[in-house]
């Protein structure tokens, strides 16, 4: 299910499909107390949340309800009705434990930041490897008069990575480009070719048609 868009408010009271119209009286009130002891949390990025929260993190259990949290939200959304504790906490907590956690602002804060999908977090770490990938490769292996090779070689090995990368592309393209022109079509094919193909295709169809025939007087 695609992720369903959020109010610029989430907290918009007048907009009656805002995240915070959505949820029952209690969570919402339970919203509002973590919010009103530490407004500083709310509004944080994941990366900012985490250095809140230390080594240990959110907790596994957090961190589910996280998830299911805002996938009940899409569906909420897209079946236009409000959302359900229960569905956020099946098979992960029961509705106490859910609660309790309602208590700790820091997590409350958490829950509420929409994760990161799976592909913009993929594509974020590609640019960000792509990037140091580019710092590798400004390192001069010939510094102070001395050839380093370890340098040298990890350099090589990334134009192999790159050249293989690049021109494998357009190897590739190229083989799907003539596997999609007929063979009868090929230019490189004379007329005697193709007559020649026709009539192996034919003799081939004959033989089958015969071997059909002897098959059904046994």
């Amino acid at each position: 299910m695609d992720p369903m868009p959020i109010t610029a408010d989430p907290f918009n009271r007048m907009d009656a499909r805002s995240l915070i119209n959505l949820l029952s009286p209690t969570v919402q009130e339970s919203i509002f107390k973590a919010h009103k002891t530490n407004p500083e949390l709310f509004g944080l990025s994941e990366e900012e949340l985490l250095a809140h929260m230390g080594e240990r993190g959110a907790g596994p259990t957090t961190n589910a309800l996280r998830m299911k949290f805002w996938f009940e939200y899409d569906e909420a959304q897209s079946e236009r009705r409000a959302m359900k504790v229960n569905k956020v906490t099946v098979g992960i907590c029961d509705i106490t434990f859910f609660y309790k956690t309602l208590q700790d602002p820091l997590k409350v804060a958490w829950i509420l930041t929409r994760p990161t999908s799976y592909e913009d977090a993929v594509s974020e770490m590609h640019q960000f490897a792509l990037s140091r990938l580019r710092k590798t490769l400004e390192v001069d292996p010939f510094r102070n008069g001395k050839f380093d090779s370890k340098t040298a070689d990890i350099q090589l090995k990334i134009f192999q990575t790159l050249d293989t990368r690049v021109k494998g592309a357009v190897v590739q393209k190229t083989m799907n480009v003539h596997a999609s022109v007929p063979a009868a079509k090929s230019q490189e094919e004379s007329t005697a070719d193709i007559e020649r193909r026709l009539k192996e295709l034919e003799r081939a169809k004959t033989h089958q048609i015969i071997d059909a025939r002897v098959v059904e007087t046994k």
